[in-house]
């Protein structure tokens, strides 16, 4: 990896950073105003514990400032790398390398809360389902990337549009086909819910999810050599 990616990959963490400062922050923030306003209501002393604090919100901040720069800054990763004189290949390369640290940040950061959770309540086994926990953590920054980097080839009107009227279509989508599926085909819920049972076996799911871990990936390279730099 030359020095400029590598650049970009450092500015990248820097930011994930920074929005995860600012929103622990804020929950801090939070905490101390309702501790201070229960304090002030009983006679209990302590605001709050602040282990459960820190093996809950504090991780849920990190997730949503990744979240957040996943999908806000796929563009500004793109100018960054034109500044650097970096090939739109490299650039995808240094964002795929950088969604890939926060994801394993992000898992390191859950099997840590499993275990401070686990030795709370002296239990064991903190790692079990570390591997569902990686994918599902893969699958959604992934997801997430790639609508990131398909909304910045939109300008700012067509990101409204699609902002606004994408979840709209989606649900009238789901809601006309369940209509269709009990409604008009007369179907019993039971047996459909249980054919889904049937189909959603393990290696099924595997296979589900690693087709849809290519997909997102093929069209997150296809967006970013599509990018273009924009007035808006």
């Amino acid at each position: 990896m030359s020095k400029q990616t590598l650049a970009l990959v450092k500015w990248g963490l820097r930011m994930v950073a920074w929005a995860f400062g600012v929103m622990v922050v804020v929950l801090v923030g939070l905490h101390l105003v309702s501790g201070l306003i229960a304090l002030i209501g009983s006679s209990r002393m302590s605001l709050f514990d602040f282990g459960d604090f820190l093996a809950g919100e504090v991780y849920g901040a990190w997730n949503m400032a990744v979240l957040i720069f996943a999908l806000c800054f796929p563009y500004t990763i793109f100018k960054w790398g034109l500044q650097y004189n970096i090939t739109r290949r490299h650039t995808w390369l240094a964002n795929s390398c950088l969604l890939l640290v926060l994801v394993v940040t992000s898992w390191g950061l859950a099997l840590l809360k499993n275990l401070f959770l686990y030795s709370t309540h002296h239990l064991s086994h903190f790692a079990d389902g570390a591997g569902w926990t990686l994918l599902t953590i893969l699958v959604g920054v992934v997801t997430v990337a790639t609508i990131g980097a398909g909304f910045a080839l939109l300008n700012r009107l067509w990101k409204w549009i699609v902002g606004i009227g994408g979840p709209i279509v989606l649900i009238f989508i789901m809601v006309t086909l369940v209509r269709f599926l009990f409604v008009t085909l007369h179907l019993d819920p039971a047996t459909v819910f249980g054919s889904l049972q049937f189909l959603a076996t393990h290696t099924a799911v595997m296979i589900g999810i690693f087709l849809w871990l290519a997909v997102m990936v093929a069209l997150n390279y296809y967006f970013f050599m599509k990018m273009q730099l924009r007035r808006d």
